[in-house]
């Protein structure tokens, strides 16, 4: 009997052992494969204040316009058709630079809409002068005209794609600035009634408002930061400015001659800004 418990319990021991040494020889199945989390794409939505630095191009004229006669003042016709009261071009380049706040909202969802305003010092300082040699009965005339852009501010709206950190935008809204216009001329004309030396100025300060367009692309380089450039049209308009001879002369009517300054510009620019 106890021969025969102790067979039993061999066998079934030796049983036992043979499948656990079949079962370790089958193949073991792997584990379930999860890749690793994609980066998050970055988003655009939030405020966000900033600064610029760039260069700005003034394309201003003073152009010639009508003028006003009257018996006994200067003869306007004879001046001009000898050079006088020319049209003066106020091209010129300087720097700009200030801040910057606005939102964007990104939707659909790549698009972006937002809106930015920004107020900026700019260095438009020009004046020509143009020296008329004396013609027939004219004696030498010195005409000289001078535009200066003070500052300059835009309230715009943004359209923009993103692809992840990148940001391809157009822009476009009211540009407004702060516009100094000025005329003058000095000479001796010959005729009667004329005081020996005749001259005339005329000044405007003011605040023009008008519209402004452009484009760039912008790049956040970290969560919170991004760097743009930039480049804007503007033009604030046009202005009429009246030379008045009334003074000189004892005219029968208005006298004097008309300028009409025109102040627009192009703007590049590089910009950084910080979002909340």
């Amino acid at each position: 009997m106890r021969r025969s418990t102790i067979a039993a319990i061999a066998a079934v021991s030796t049983i036992a052992f043979m499948q656990i040494a079949s079962a370790a020889d089958l193949p073991r199945k792997a584990p379930d494969y999860a890749p690793p989390p994609l980066p998050a794409i970055y988003n655009w939505t939030g405020f966000y204040v900033g600064g610029n630095f760039g260069g700005v191009w003034s394309d201003g004229d003073a152009e010639r316009g009508s003028f006003f006669a009257s018996t006994g003042a200067l003869d306007f016709a004879g001046r001009i058709a000898n050079g006088g009261f020319p049209n003066f071009n106020l091209n010129n380049a300087g720097v700009i630079a200030g801040g910057q706040i606005g939102y964007n909202w990104q939707f659909a969802p790549n698009w972006m809409v937002g809106l930015e305003a920004d107020i900026n010092y700019t260095g438009i300082d020009e004046t020509k002068t143009v020296f008329i040699p004396p013609t027939g009965i004219f004696i030498a005339n010195t005409y000289a005209a001078q535009q200066q852009l003070r500052w300059l501010g835009t309230v715009r709206g943004r359209l923009g794609y993103a692809w992840d950190r990148w940001l391809l935008f157009a822009t476009g809204g009211l540009a407004y600035g702060e516009v100094r216009n000025s005329l003058s001329t000095i000479g001796i004309p010959q005729g009667a009634g004329l005081p020996a030396n005749v001259s005339a100025l005329v000044t405007s300060s003011d605040t023009k408002v008008g519209w402004t367009v452009g484009g760039g692309l912008e790049f956040a380089f970290t969560g919170n930061w991004s760097a743009k450039v930039e480049y804007l049209y503007f033009d604030l308009g046009s202005e009429n400015l009246f030379l008045n001879y009334s003074n000189l002369v004892v005219p029968s009517g208005p006298t004097g001659i008309n300028y009409n300054f025109d102040t627009k510009g192009q703007i590049a620019r590089l910009g950084v800004n910080y979002r909340f």
